[in-house]
């Protein structure tokens, strides 16, 4: 595939002044002149403030939404092109995807899950029951962190397989292929037939995942997920699969991201060939995003992500089209949904391609500082050539950045939210 160039500019504005109230207003959807401006119109009897904002190419007045209740400046969700037109489809589909609509076959995210932990040995590794406790601990951060990255919509049952049918690989972790092989070495033959072995003497029906890990070692790791179904890396079955090994087996969030492609169905965001990040324009989301990079100070599942696993309301996306002037009020995304909040600013490109724009503010998964992080996802890139891209993190009021014709400002940042103007520009 070959790879458009683009280039990132950066620039610095001053906070635009809020709009004064105006005179003159004759009411909902009537012609106004300067975009911005507020004033109070008589509707139905009662006081109700309006914004001059951009519709098409006509300038009208809209009521100011409740989630702007802050500044009211913010404009008015009516205002806003409707959520599902921001539902990119992916151009680049597979099994997994980071487009509209979702793969078919995969567990609900809306859910308790079910998951079955099958423990492994080879003849240079055993597994312990020591082992064990280390995996259950691992369960147990795993399960918080998804509880808390849905908003409390999915969590986790998980059932340990009876220690008389742990698996036996049958021979040394050479012998089975399991070391000196790269992050893309299929094992998904090596998980089928441990799968099949375990049930010719217990069950799997009614697993979402099953996952199959290995004791530690710092000699060796990695961990590979395989979707369900009958593809050529699937698991043959109806549940997604996840194998765990060595220096990845206790890892918490290592399992939170293989889950990403077992469960939810999300793309790698890291290129899987290094030569790739040079031909690409943007980097790669990296920490920002745990499909990115699962380790170090940020593991926080991106808003896009979380959109797709069906974790953020409709009504928290504010879907912009080219050509308005509009103001964005956002909570930050780690917090717990309200009705009046947003979530994130989804500024729609193509088909295909869309500028992100979210809160990332401190939290327990995100030790960073509080920025506003904007992005663009473009599914013509396709797993492992990184479709979510980095643009910018703003933390100062003030600073802007333009991408791809779109500029957005930062007007202002606190604990509670940022507020930002987003134009199109050139």
């Amino acid at each position: 595939m070959k790879f458009a160039r683009s280039f990132l500019i950066l620039a610095v504005s001053t906070p635009l002044a809020f709009a004064p109230v105006v005179a003159g207003a004759t009411g909902i959807g009537q012609t106004c002149k300067k975009v911005g401006s507020v004033a109070v119109v008589k509707v139905s009897g009662k006081a109700t403030k309006v914004q001059c904002v951009k519709v098409g190419k006509n300038l009208k007045w809209q009521q100011v939404s409740s989630s702007s209740k802050t500044d009211s400046s913010v404009t008015a969700a009516s205002a806003l092109a409707p959520t599902e037109n921001c539902r990119i489809a992916d151009i680049t589909p597979g099994v997994i995807s980071s487009g509209f609509p979702r793969p078919d076959g995969y567990p609900s995210t809306l859910k308790k899950l079910r998951v079955l932990v099958l423990p492994v040995s080879f003849t240079d590794l055993p597994f312990t029951a020591s082992d064990l406790n280390y995996v259950k601990s691992k369960y147990k951060d795993v399960n918080s962190y998804y509880l808390a990255t849905s908003y409390g919509a999915a969590s986790f049952e998980t059932v340990y397989a009876d220690s008389a049918n742990w698996a036996n690989a049958g021979g040394s972790l050479s012998e089975n292929g399991l070391t000196n092989s790269n992050l893309q070495f299929d094992r998904s033959s090596f998980f089928r037939r441990l799968i099949s072995e375990y049930e010719a003497k217990s069950s799997t029906a009614g697993y979402d995942i099953v996952e199959i890990v290995t004791s530690s070692s710092g000699q060796f790791g990695g961990a590979t997920a395989m979707p369900p179904g009958s593809s050529m890396y699937g698991t043959g079955r109806s549940f997604g699969g996840i194998l765990s090994t060595g220096g990845a087996a206790f890892s918490w969030n290592t399992l939170a991201h293989e889950l990403g492609h077992a469960w939810l169905a999300l793309e790698d965001l890291y290129f899987f060939q290094t030569d790739g990040q040079l031909s690409a324009g943007y980097p790669v989301i990296g920490a920002w995003d745990l499909m990115g990079i699962s380790s170090g100070n940020q593991k926080e599942l991106g808003g896009w992500n979380r959109w797709l696993a069906g974790w953020i309301a409709s009504t928290s996306i504010r879907c912009v089209e080219k050509g308005a002037t509009t103001r964005h009020l956002l909570e930050p995304l780690s917090t717990k949904q309200t009705s009046a909040g947003s979530k994130m600013m989804v500024y729609k490109l193509s088909d295909h391609s869309v500028v992100i724009a979210e809160y990332r503010a401190e939290s327990a998964y995100n030790e960073a500082q509080s920025k506003l992080l904007v992005y663009r996802v473009d599914t013509s890139f396709g797993h492992g050539q990184g479709p979510v891209r980095y643009i910018a993190d703003l933390g100062k009021a003030g600073t802007s950045v333009i991408v791809d014709s779109v500029k957005i400002s930062l007007q202002k940042i606190d604990k509670a939210g940022v507020l930002f103007e987003v134009s199109s520009v050139g």
